[in-house]
């Protein structure tokens, strides 16, 4: 508020102005981030390479040394491991019987960053999935009560093939139980929030958009586990799948927190369809039926798909 005093016929008139403010940034409404079909496939890859890269030994790279005639040095900088450990290998000092201790960095990355992608998971959910919750054989994520933030988050969300064969190779090399979580750390405990986002989340995205400045692509500007969760819902409106169903698989209740992802546009230029396909693992048109739930168990998926409802009141 101000105050102005006019000089009227002599005398002053007082004069309350109001004035009108800019909102601060605070109170500015933040842009919702999400990844598009190119930023989607350079994250996947990222995650790959950095897995790559932390893993030092496995079997196939200790029979590869033991197979090859190539100096200690040589193989070192090829396996970006130590030539003291290739001696060690070749004298059958280490791994002999049983795999050696993981590095510390040696952590699943590719497969969390696909279950965000994929799977549109709240991080919470993905720090609580355990072994029971993955079932292969319906490929699908069964969402319970105990890992979800409402009753309205319990779901059955499909898994579409990438995910599945992504979840499989990380069976293979993180074993777990029913009971076990399926993301542990390196010392086998629940990863946490705060570690997915700093550990996981950040470094990706940073490798990523070196990937995406070498291929001459849009760099990611911003990177969360939301901006995951939120690219699954610009996916799932690109596939034509239903703002109803999609408020299902999301574990939503209000259809306007749906609705205002689906304004969220993917640039499907420049072959983003065919990148879309390849990263998801299949045509359009069957994954647009499956996360409809027309293929679960061979028929329909009989999980109640909730009314819409557009009071407001909920988080994405």
């Amino acid at each position: 508020m101000g105050v102005a005093l006019l000089l009227v016929g002599g005398g002053f008139l007082v004069v309350t102005l109001r004035v009108l403010r800019q909102p601060s940034s605070a109170t500015r409404r933040k842009v919702r981030s999400f990844l598009h079909p190119h930023q989607i496939k350079a994250a996947l890859d990222a995650a790959g390479l950095l897995e790559i890269e932390a893993q030092g030994l496995t079997w196939e790279k200790v029979r590869y040394i033991r197979a090859s005639d190539a100096p200690a040095v040589t193989l070192a900088r090829e396996l970006r491991i130590s030539d003291v450990t290739i001696g060690k290998v070749r004298r059958g000092l280490i791994w002999t019987d049983e795999a050696g201790p993981r590095r510390r960095n040696d952590i699943a990355r590719r497969a969390m960053i696909a279950t965000l992608l994929m799977a549109g998971v709240r991080v919470s959910e993905l720090c609580g999935l355990r072994g029971r919750h993955v079932d292969f054989a319906a490929s699908r994520l069964d969402l319970t009560r105990d890992i979800t933030k409402t009753d309205a988050g319990v779901r059955v969300i499909p898994m579409v093939p990438a995910l599945r064969e992504i979840l499989l190779a990380h069976r293979m090399a993180w074993p777990f139980g029913a009971e076990d979580p399926v993301f542990p750390t390196r010392n086998g405990r629940p990863n946490t929030p705060d570690n997915v986002r700093s550990t996981i989340i950040d470094a990706v995205r940073d490798r990523a958009n070196e990937l995406l400045a070498e291929r001459d692509e849009q760099t990611i500007g911003h990177m969360t586990p939301h901006s995951l969760r939120r690219t699954f819902a610009s996916v799932l409106a690109e596939l034509d799948v239903t703002p109803r169903r999609a408020m299902y698989l999301l574990g939503h209740t209000n259809a306007k927190f749906t609705m205002g992802v689906y304004q969220q546009i993917l640039d499907m230029s420049k072959g983003g369809i065919a990148t879309l396909e390849s990263v998801l693992g299949g045509p359009a048109d069957d994954l647009r039926d499956l996360l409809s739930g027309r293929q679960i168990g061979g028929g329909l998926d009989t999980q109640k798909t909730p009314s819409l409802n557009f009071d407001a009141g909920e988080a994405f």
